[in-house]
């Protein structure tokens, strides 16, 4: 029988693992903003993870390219930032990810935040990448996860009844 709390527990150690290997060993692109993105898109509900990872990953890159395309045109302001809310919210409900909200707005905030020691668009654009780096493994992760399974779990018998759930005829 699979234990979906040590299974999550392996899943986020092995993502965040790897996307701490890389934090060590490119230590200049802040690969702390990858881990973040990790913590939000994998999710311990088993039966929706697919769905919901999917759903997750379109909310995480929609924040940050909606605090990328701000951060492009101009440094990030108070006003500014009640604008980006804004959009990724009403972004979200359009898209139908409106569950995820959440998942938009952090990114929002991690590409807005402000540097002040490097150019804006360089920082906007190393966190974006750390956003779709992060869902990337988050996303790697699950499907290597879910192929193991597959293979070491027995087969499922037939439901009683046939497939549908309907009486079989003698």
């Amino acid at each position: 029988m699979r234990n979906p709390t040590i299974l999550y527990i392996l899943e986020f150690l092995s993502a965040s693992s790897l996307a701490y290997l890389l934090l060590l060993l490119y230590p200049q692109h802040r690969l702390l903003w990858a881990m973040t993105s990790i913590a939000l898109v994998l999710s311990p509900e088993s039966a929706e993870s697919k769905s919901l990872l999917v759903e997750r990953i379109k909310a995480n890159v929609l924040g940050g390219l909606v605090g990328f395309s701000i951060m492009i045109v101009h440094e990030p302001t108070i006003y500014l930032f009640c604008l980006g809310t804004v959009l990724t919210i009403l972004l979200s409900r359009q898209m139908r990810i409106y569950r995820t909200v959440r998942s938009a707005l952090v990114p929002l905030v991690v590409i807005m935040i402000p540097d002040y020691h490097e150019a804006r668009t360089v920082v906007a654009l190393e966190r974006m990448a750390c956003v779709v780096i992060g869902c990337t493994i988050a996303l790697a992760t699950t499907l290597l996860f879910d192929f193991i399974l597959a293979k070491i779990s027995p087969p499922r018998p037939p439901a009683a009844g046939g497939e549908r759930g309907e009486p079989d005829e003698a």
